[in-house]
C-alpha cells in the first residue's frame, strides 16, 4: 500500500515573521534558510511522533443537529472494532481522543509505539472502517507569542500581583469599538445578552476583576451567575493531557496570557482602565486547548470544537491557524458540520503577511468560516509624562499598557550613546564606561535583536526604566513587564525622543523625566484603520474566498492574567478575531438567531467598508487581503438589503467565470432605488515575473492597473419591500503578463437611496493560469540546493557511489526539498540507479502502479525501474522559504501492508509533485526530480 501522509502546518497567529519549519523525520530539522527568507524559526507544524487521527467511515455526510437540540450521542461501534483490530495485529498503542458522535465526527486518535511511520500508517489505513488517516500535528509554542510579550512572569505560584489603582479611566472612546460600530450598538443598550460565545484558546484567568463580575482580584468566578459560564480544559494542573471542567491556565510562563487577552476583548467590564469588551453581557465558555508550553495538537483542537458544539454555543472564536491552502483537514471537517448546524465560527486569517499571496490558512479557508483580518489601531494608548531640561519642559505620552509607578517619580535620563550624538542599542551590551544606571531612565534604540537581550544588559547595569525609541527597529510598540519587575519598559514617541536627544547633546545629563500622576492618553498612528502588513493574503489553491472582514487587531488593550500584571497591549489577527465574534454576538442579540452562519458572513461582508491600502496611496486594498473591508456591526444590524451570492470568484484565465449574477432583496419597509457601479481594487502582482513564477514576499503594494472591466444589466433598479431583482454581471479580465501572477479584485457597489440599503459585493480573479506555476522549488545559492540528496555526514550533495548502511540518522541520505506552490499529491520513490530519465521513471511508475492513462508524450519503458514507494504526501502547502527533509529509512511497506528491508544495491530517489489543477491520473501533469545515485550496503 502506498503510504499516504496528509500534510498540515500549525502556524501562529500572533507572530508576524515566521518560516514554515517542517521535518518528516523527528531527528532532523531544517538547517539553512533560503536567502532573503525570514530568519525566525519556530516549532509549529511538527508531527507528534507516532500519533495518528483515524477518521471512521460512519462519520455522517449529512448535517449535524442544530440549535438547542444538539445532543451528544455515543456510537463507539467502530472504536471498539478498531481497538480489537489493533490488538489482533499485536500493535502497541495508547488511545488519545475518541470522537463518538457520527453526526459531527467519528474517529479516534492513537499513539503507536515501536513502529515506523510507514508501518503504522499502513496498518491504520488497512482497518476496514478507516475513511482516512491523518498524522497528528502539534501547534508549537510560538502560536501564542504576541507582538508584545510581557518581559517577566512571576516565578513559583500564580498569586496575583497588585494592579495599580490609579484612577486613569474611563477612556473617552475606544477605537476598536468605534471603528466597528460597536459604540452605536452599545448606546442602544445592546451588549450581547442572550448569546453564548465559545473561545478555543489557552485558558482564562477568571479571577480578574474585569472578568469575574467585578469581584475583588483573585476571587474565582466560573459557572452559573458568572460572566464565564463554563468551558473545559484538555490539560490538568500539571500540564498533562486530561479533559476536565476548569479552563484556568495553571502555568508560570508568559505563553498562557493569550486566552485571557482574547476573553477581555469579548466581554471585559473593567473599572480600572475603564473599557469593556465588545459583548460584555454575552455568556462565554472557554476551552483550554493549548498547554503551558503554548502548544497543542489538532486532535485536541477537534475535541475542543466538538465540546463547544455540544455546549450549545452560538459563536466560536478561534485565534489560531496553520498553513495549508487545501480544504478537508479534520478541523475543517468538524467546523463545516458546526456551520451547517448553525454555529458561526470566526478564525484568524494569520499573521504571516510577509509570506505574500497564496498563503491561505486552515481553518480560516474552510467554507463558511468568517476569517478575520487585522487593521491598525488609530489610538496608541499610553500615559502622560514630562521631560525637563534647563531649556524648558516637553510633555509627552509614553506607550505602555501599565503606568510606570516608582517610589521616586523624577528620574534623570541617560541617553545610551557611543561616539556619536544618536542613541544606540544595547543588543551586544553597553558601551565601556557606562555608569551604574540605578535610578535612571535609559533612552535607547531597539536595535535588531530580541528585545529581551537588551533588557538583560540593562538589568545587569541596574537600570530603572528603559525608554525604547519608536522607530523602524522597534519590533513592538508595547513591551510591558509586570508591576514588580525590576526594569520598567515603555516606548518613547519620536517627538519626545528628538527633544530629549537635542537637549542631552547640548548638555549631557541635563534631562530628567517626571512620571508622577500618569493619565491614560494616546497618540495617533498614521496607519490607523488600514489593514496591517502582517495580516495574511489568500487565496487558497482553488482561488476560493479567504478573508471575510477586517477589524482592529493592532495594539489592542485588554486583560492579562493577574500574575502578569492584569493588562496588556498586543497585536495580531488573534485580536481582531474575538472582536469580530463579539460583533456577531451583538447582531444575534439584536436580530435573533434565525440567520445561518453563511448568511451572517454575507451580511457583515457586504455591509463592511472597503479600505484603502494606506493614507498615501489612492487605491483600495485587495479583496484577498481585506475581504469585504472593515466590519460595521451597526450597519449590519440596520441593513435593509440582502444580496446573494455575496462574493464572485472569477477563477483563473483557463477556467474564467466571467458572467455571473446576484440577486438583491429589499428586506426593509420602504421601496428602494438602486444604482449599480464598479469599485476596482488595487491589483497585486504576486510573482516576480520570471519563468519560474516565484511568489513575492509581502507586503504587496496594490496598484491601479491591470484591473477588470465590469458591466451590469440592469445598472439601475427599483425594488419594493419584500421583492427581489437579479443583476447580471459581465467581467472582462485584464490582459497582463501571466508570469506576474496578477490577482485583480474589486467590489460591486449597490448604491441605495435608503441610508441603510447600500451594499458592496467583492470579487476576485487571477489573470494567469494556476497550472502554469512550477511546483517543485528549485534553488541553489552555493550553500543550499533544492531539491537535493544530501549526505548527513557532510551536508553536501551525495556523490555517485556514496555508500550508506541506513542505520541511524548518519547512515541515511536525506532528501531536501521544497514546493513553490502547494500540491495535492507529492510522492517519493526509490528507483534503480540505471534510471537516468526522471520523466520516464515517473511515467513508468504511474502506468505500473496505478493504471493511469498514458499521456501523449509517454515513454514506453519497463515498470521494473521502480523499487519502492517510500513516502506519499497529500495536500501539501507551499514550502519555499525553508527546506523540508525526508530521510531514506531502512524499510519500506508495499501495497499489501508488508514491510521489507531495503535491499543492498544502487538507487536513486524520484520525487514527483502534482501541478495545481493537475489530474492525478495523467502522468504529464506531474513535475519530477531524480537524485544522484547512491549505494546501500550493510556490513
Amino acid at each position: 500500500m502506498v503510504r499516504t501522509k496528509r500534510v498540515a502546518f500549525w502556524l501562529p497567529t500572533l507572530l508576524p515573521l515566521l518560516l514554515q519549519v517542517w521535518t518528516t523525520n523527528a531527528g532532523l530539522s531544517p538547517r539553512r534558510a533560503v536567502n532573503g527568507a525570514q530568519s525566525v524559526q519556530q516549532k509549529s507544524g511538527t508531527v507528534v511522533p507516532g500519533a495518528y487521527f483515524v477518521l471512521f467511515k460512519n462519520t455522517s455526510n449529512g448535517k449535524a443537529s442544530s440549535g438547542k437540540s444538539r445532543t451528544e450521542s455515543v456510537d463507539d461501534t467502530f472504536h471498539t472494532a478498531f481497538e480489537q483490530f489493533l490488538h489482533q495485529n499485536n500493535a502497541d498503542f495508547t488511545p488519545r481522543v475518541k470522537f463518538t458522535n457520527p453526526d459531527l465526527i467519528s474517529g479516534m486518535s492513537v499513539k503507536m509505539h515501536g513502529m515506523s511511520h510507514g508501518d503504522a500508517h499502513s496498518l491504520l489505513n488497512s482497518f476496514e472502517g478507516a475513511q482516512a488517516v491523518f498524522p497528528v500535528h502539534y501547534l508549537g509554542n510560538d502560536a501564542i507569542k504576541s507582538f508584545s510579550t510581557p518581559l517577566a512572569a512571576r516565578d513559583g505560584d500564580n498569586a496575583p500581583v497588585n494592579i495599580n489603582p490609579i484612577p486613569i479611566g474611563p477612556l473617552k472612546s475606544f477605537a476598536p469599538h468605534t471603528l466597528a460600530g460597536m459604540d452605536k450598538v452599545h448606546a442602544s443598550g445592546n451588549y450581547g445578552k442572550g448569546v453564548v460565545i465559545g473561545v478555543i484558546d489557552t485558558g482564562v484567568d477568571y479571577t480578574h476583576h474585569a472578568l469575574n463580575g467585578g469581584k475583588p482580584d483573585g476571587t474565582p468566578c466560573l459557572g452559573d451567575g458568572c460572566p464565564i459560564v463554563g468551558g473545559a480544559s484538555f490539560y490538568d494542573q500539571n500540564n498533562q493531557p486530561n479533559i476536565n471542567s476548569d479552563p484556568f491556565p495553571y502555568c508560570n510562563g508568559t505563553e498562557y496570557l493569550h486566552g485571557t487577552h482574547v476573553t477581555g476583548i469579548i466581554m471585559a467590564n473593567d473599572t480600572v482602565r475603564g473599557f469593556t469588551g465588545g459583548a460584555p453581557q454575552a455568556d462565554l465558555r472557554m476551552y483550554r486547548a493549548l498547554d503551558c508550553d503554548g502548544g497543542g495538537s489538532d486532535d485536541t483542537m477537534v475535541a475542543a470544537f466538538q465540546r463547544a458544539f455540544f455546549d450549545n454555543v452560538d459563536v466560536v472564536s478561534a485565534s489560531f491557524s496553520f498553513a495549508s491552502g487545501w480544504r478537508g483537514d479534520p478541523i475543517g471537517l468538524v467546523i463545516t458540520k458546526m456551520i451547517e448546524a448553525g454555529v458561526a465560527v470566526v478564525t484568524s486569517a494569520g499573521n504571516v503577511g510577509n509570506a505574500g499571496a497564496f498563503y491561505a490558512k486552515s481553518p480560516a479557508q474552510t467554507d463558511g468560516v468568517h476569517a478575520s483580518a487585522a487593521t491598525f489601531n488609530p489610538d496608541l494608548l499610553g500615559f502622560t509624562a514630562t521631560a525637563t531640561a534647563s531649556s524648558g519642559k516637553q510633555p509627552f505620552v509614553y506607550l505602555a499598557a501599565n503606568p510606570i509607578v516608582l517610589q521616586t517619580n523624577q528620574l534623570p535620563v541617560y541617553v545610551l550613546k557611543a561616539n556619536g550624538t544618536d542613541p544606540i542599542d544595547a543588543c551586544s551590551g553597553l558601551p565601556d564606561g557606562t555608569p551604574d544606571l540605578a535610578g535612571k531612565a535609559v533612552l535607547l534604540d531597539a536595535g535588531t535583536c530580541d528585545i529581551s537581550d537588551a533588557i538583560a544588559n540593562l538589568n545587569a547595569q541596574n537600570a530603572t526604566v528603559a525608554l525604547f525609541i519608536q522607530n523602524s527597529n522597534l519590533f513592538s510598540l508595547y513591551n510591558d513587564g509586570v508591576q514588580n519587575d525590576p526594569l520598567k519598559v515603555a516606548t518613547a514617541p519620536l517627538e519626545a525622543v528628538k527633544w530629549i536627544v537635542d537637549a542631552d547633546n547640548v548638555k549631557s545629563g541635563d534631562v530628567s523625566i517626571d512620571l508622577s500622576n500618569p493619565q491614560l492618553s494616546s497618540i495617533q498612528d498614521p496607519n490607523g484603520g488600514y489593514v496591517t502588513d502582517y495580516s495574511e493574503y489568500g487565496p487558497d489553491w482553488d482561488l476560493n474566498r479567504y478573508v471575510g472582514t477586517a477589524a482592529v487587531g493592532g495594539n489592542v488593550l485588554s486583560t492579562f492574567p493577574l500574575s502578569l500584571g492584569g493588562y496588556g497591549i498586543i497585536s495580531g489577527t488573534s485580536m481582531s478575531t474575538p472582536l469580530t465574534a463579539a460583533a456577531l454576538a451583538l447582531y444575534k442579540s439584536a436580530k435573533g438567531k434565525k440567520e445561518s452562519p453563511r448568511e451572517l458572513l454575507s451580511i457583515f461582508s457586504t455591509t463592511a467598508e472597503p479600505l484603502g491600502y494606506n493614507g498615501t496611496l489612492d487605491v483600495l486594498d485587495s479583496v484577498t487581503h481585506q475581504g469585504g473591508g472593515r466590519l460595521d456591526v451597526a450597519k449590519a444590524i440596520a441593513s435593509t438589503t440582502r444580496v446573494f451570492p455575496d462574493f464572485h470568484a472569477l477563477n483563473d484565465t483557463e477556467y474564467f467565470n466571467g458572467t455571473q449574477t446576484f440577486t438583491i432583496t429589499n428586506v426593509g419597509s420602504a421601496p428602494q432605488k438602486l444604482t449599480i457601479e464598479h469599485l476596482p481594487a488595487g491589483t497585486l502582482y504576486a510573482c516576480n515575473g520570471s519563468d519560474a513564477m516565484i511568489l513575492l514576499q509581502g507586503p504587496i503594494v496594490p496598484v491601479n492597473e491591470a484591473q477588470a472591466t465590469v458591466s451590469y444589466s440592469p445598472s439601475e433598479a427599483s425594488v419594493a419591500p419584500g421583492e427581489s431583482t437579479t443583476v447580471t454581471v459581465t467581467y472582462q479580465a485584464p490582459n497582463v503578463d501571466m508570469k506576474k501572477c496578477a490577482l485583480y479584485s474589486g467590489y460591486t457597489h449597490i448604491k441605495s437611496d435608503d441610508d441603510n440599503g447600500s451594499l458592496t459585493v467583492p470579487y476576485l480573479g487571477f489573470a494567469s493560469q494556476m497550472r502554469r506555476f512550477p511546483v517543485i522549488f528549485h534553488y541553489d545559492d552555493g550553500s543550499l540546493k533544492l531539491p537535493d540528496l544530501q549526505d548527513p555526514n557532510t551536508n553536501v550533495t551525495v556523490k555517485d557511489g556514496t555508500v550508506f548502511n541506513l542505520n541511524g540518522t548518519l547512515g541515511q541520505p536525506v532528501v531536501e526539498w521544497g514546493l513553490g506552490v502547494g500540491s495535492r499529491l507529492t510522492t517519493f520513490n526509490l528507483v534503480y540507479a540505471n534510471m537516468t530519465d526522471s520523466a520516464a521513471a515517473a511515467r513508468r511508475h504511474l502506468a505500473h502502479k496505478r493504471g493511469f492513462k498514458r499521456g501523449a508524450n509517454s515513454h514506453t519503458v519497463s515498470a521494473d525501474a521502480i523499487y519502492a514507494t517510500i513516502q506519499t504526501y497529500t495536500d501539501v502547502p507551499r514550502i519555499s522559504n525553508q527546506q523540508a527533509t525526508l530521510s531514506i529509512e531502512p524499510t519500506w511497506t508495499d501495497d499489501q501492508n508488508q514491510t521489507y528491508a531495503v535491499a543492498d544495491g544502487e538507487y536513486r530517489v524520484l520525487m514527483r509533485a502534482l501541478k495545481l489543477r493537475g489530474n492525478p491520473h495523467n502522468e504529464d501533469e506531474f513535475e519530477s526530480y531524480l537524485s544522484p545515485k547512491f549505494t546501500v550496503k550493510r556490513t
